[in-house]
């Protein structure tokens, strides 16, 4: 008989019967050799570890997508919708519900259906708004009519809301899915722990309560899913307009506003691009360094995008500010009026001078918002040393000029000092930037004016100051309303200027562009002007152009 290799003989005893009568065994057939099969070997698991850490890790990915979705739809996401703080959720019934408490502590909601994947939905709940939701509308309520056009001015740049709602609520599915994956991993590796030091409760707790945690992560929604979608769905608003996260109906002299409001800077917007590709930059890129240059922009949401939409297209190396882009500290209009700036110029730097209608913003802010705040000391960004501090808040006893123009003497001093050179210096007030005029040791200075002036001036020291007052970016009418006239569309005209420096000389300036929007129409010109300096610069360009600039000063 062939071998075979998973068989083998065995030897089985089996005792012999004795004879009682002849007194020995009885002789019997030899047994035959018993063949069992051999036991099959186990098959062993290659990459053990490998494989048990692909499993954890692909158990964690799960736990953290279900953390996720739990969070943003349990958990209210804080959000600014205009000048409001909000809460959004997510929901699973299609519909977009606002839901408010008004100025009279009622509380209301108004829901429409949404076109959205999967069913999705959103919940949002503001407080303290000023309106009274029906069945179709969203209808304001006591409130005057010019308060409510100013109001409606809050919401010229509402996809700005929407896209800064959609950023929160998916950073905090990130935090939650996070959180929820480092739970999860941390239990297991408390079970395993527990395990190898043979603490047996220790590891029924862990795993129990990871159990909790994986149920709760993936069951909580979708039963939140089976609640939403068997409330059935309201009828659709049949008049609707864009409003913030979503299209929400927005009736009367409110939805009018914000109609004006919104399509008057679409207009400037576009004007501005088409002005720009017809007066294209003077002097070659890599020769000169571009500087934006506001003041005053007043919390004009609209003009903010305007400014936004300037930096864009000449792609400056960052922007000067002047100071007084907000409407005080209040926190009502702090918070709008700086996130909407920071929100149409995130991808620049804002190098600012405060101004006493500034929102004064802690070094945290500041940080967040992308501004570097001028406060006496000498900085330097593509080569150009600057200076500047925030403007001396007025007592109320009549000293106000004093204390700005002491100011200005102490930033001039600090420039005078600086052995390298300072080649531009900002300050809101006129009064305090005289001094540093007067002193000359910045070749350019800059200060928020009425208006726009270019000044030539020869110092005490003898030495040539160009001296440059520039307009509110924002239309502000200093004289009517004060501080208030940049809510709406505008009523005077805003400034914009972009300022070119040589890069090889000493960053010396070359000259400026002065970008004016005009009410109305939507109006936008572009003039060029050119200092000594750019004039011969130029002279290697095309003559005509060069002849039909303006001269700076």
């Amino acid at each position: 008989m062939a071998e075979r290799p998973d068989l083998y003989l065995v030897d089985k005893a089996i005792p012999f019967p004795y004879s009682a009568l002849l007194g020995r065994p009885i002789q019997r057939a030899l047994p035959q050799p018993v063949i069992e099969a051999l036991p099959k070997p186990k098959k062993t698991k290659r990459f053990p570890r490998l494989r048990k850490a692909v499993g954890n890790i692909a158990l964690a990915t799960g736990v953290a997508l279900g953390s996720g979705v739990a969070g943003v739809t349990f958990i209210e996401t804080p959000v600014p919708v205009g000048p409001h703080d909000a809460g959004v959720t997510i929901s699973y019934d299609g519909q977009l519900t606002i839901e408010a408490a008004t100025k009279d502590g009622e509380s209301s909601s108004i829901s429409r259906d949404v076109d959205s994947p999967l069913g999705l939905g959103v919940h949002v709940t503001v407080d303290d708004l000023p309106f009274q939701f029906t069945k179709n509308n969203i209808i304001p309520t006591k409130i005057s009519e010019e308060d409510l056009q100013a109001y409606a001015s809050f919401f010229a740049n509402y996809e700005d809301d929407i896209k800064n709602a959609e950023k929160e609520v998916r950073h905090s599915f990130e935090m939650y899915a996070a959180l929820g994956a480092a739970l999860f991993l941390s239990l297991r590796i408390l079970k395993a722990e527990a395990k190898k030091r043979h603490m047996k409760n220790v590891s029924l707790g862990a795993e129990a309560l990871g159990i909790v945690v994986l149920a709760t992560v993936v069951g909580g929604p979708l039963l939140q899913i089976a609640a939403d979608r068997s409330s059935g769905n309201p009828a659709a608003l049949k008049d609707v307009y864009g409003f913030p996260l979503s299209e929400v109906g927005v009736e009367g002299r409110l939805k009018q506003f914000i109609r004006d409001d919104k399509e008057s800077y679409d207009r400037i917007e576009e004007n501005l691009k088409k002005q720009v590709e017809k007066h294209p930059s003077l002097f070659p890129a890599d020769e000169t360094t571009k500087v934006l240059i506001i003041e005053g922009l007043k919390c004009n949401a609209g003009m903010a995008r305007i400014v936004g939409k300037a930096a864009d297209l000449y792609k400056p190396a960052f922007i000067l500010s002047a100071g007084d882009n907000e409407i005080g500290d209040e926190s009502f209009f702090r918070d709008y009026c700086v996130r909407t700036l920071a929100n149409q110029t995130e991808d620049h730097e804002i190098i600012e001078s405060e101004g006493y209608h500034s929102a004064h913003l802690s070094d945290e802010e500041m940080k967040k918002y992308g501004r570097t705040e001028l406060e006496n000391k000498v900085i330097e960004r593509n080569g150009i040393r600057i200076i500047g501090a925030k403007d001396q808040m007025p007592t109320g006893d009549g000293e106000s000029n004093t204390l700005r123009a002491e100011l200005g003497q102490r930033v001039s001093d600090t420039a005078c000092l600086d052995e390298e050179g300072v080649m531009v210096a900002e300050m809101n007030e006129p009064v305090a930037a005289d001094k540093i005029v007067d002193d000359g040791c910045v070749p350019v200075v800059i200060a928020g004016g009425f208006k726009e002036e270019f000044k030539l001036v020869t110092a005490n020291n003898g030495e040539q100051v160009l001296y440059f007052l520039v307009e509110s970016a924002g239309g502000a009418v200093y004289s009517e309303q004060p501080n208030l006239g940049t809510l709406g569309p505008l009523q005077k005209q805003a400034k914009v200027y972009v300022a070119y420096l040589d890069k090889k000389a000493g960053h010396n300036l070359l000259g400026v562009d002065s970008i004016t929007a005009f009410p109305g129409d939507g109006k936008v010109t572009i003039k060029h002007r050119i200092t000594a300096e750019g004039d011969s610069f130029l002279s290697q360009l095309d003559a005509e152009n060069a002849a039909a600039l303006q001269p700076l000063s």
